[in-house]
């Protein structure tokens, strides 16, 4: 595991919690924490990647990471835990389903976590979403639970950036619940 300076992971996370707050400019850095844990709850991995420019998004990055490869084919039941500013594009949906596929009988549970859904307007990301879902993979909104665990206590907050950061992640979690019922819906 390679550990980060501290104003390294001062960014890191900084970006991870302002994604999406209204008079906030999105970033075109994609942050992503990726752990891997046993079916006992021993963490067996713990990394952070960012995307590269107009080249690989941070879900690519992890994805050939050989130490996120082997901590995955070396144990049953993993539980894999991605934190990441943004939800995954169309593009990495196709790579993390094709990655679960090949390994369905490792993987005991798949959480992606993330405070902003990554250009909802686009078609092709709604569905890619609705893909992940419909494989398994658990979608969802980040919650002051989800934030403690990954640094980030929301308590100690100022109580304005506190009530925008728990509005943001509310309404992230409302329309990705609307996006994930629609292929339900329309199934009826």
């Amino acid at each position: 595991m390679v550990l980060f300076d501290y104003a390294i992971d001062e960014e890191f996370l900084t970006t991870l919690l302002s994604t999406g707050l209204p008079d906030t400019d999105l970033p075109k850095r994609t942050y992503l924490i990726a752990v891997v844990k046993t079916d006992n709850g021993e963490e067996i991995y713990n990394e952070r990647f960012k995307n590269i420019p107009n080249d690989k998004h941070a879900e690519e990055r992890m994805l050939n990471d050989e130490d996120f490869l082997r901590a995955v084919a070396d144990h049953h039941n993993v539980k894999i835990i991605l934190t990441s500013n943004y939800s995954p594009c169309s593009k990495c949906a196709r790579k993390l389903i094709s990655f679960c596929k090949k390994r369905e009988r490792k993987i005991r549970k798949f959480i992606i976590q993330f405070p902003f859904l990554f250009k909802m307007q686009e078609e092709e990301n709604k569905s890619g979403l609705r893909s992940l879902n419909e494989v398994g993979v658990t979608l969802r909104a980040m919650n002051a639970d989800s934030w403690l665990k990954v640094g980030i206590d929301l308590d100690y907050m100022d109580v304005e950036d506190k009530e925008r950061i728990t509005e943001r992640d509310k309404k992230t979690a409302y329309i990705l619940k609307q996006e994930l019922e629609t292929k339900k819906r329309n199934k009826r």
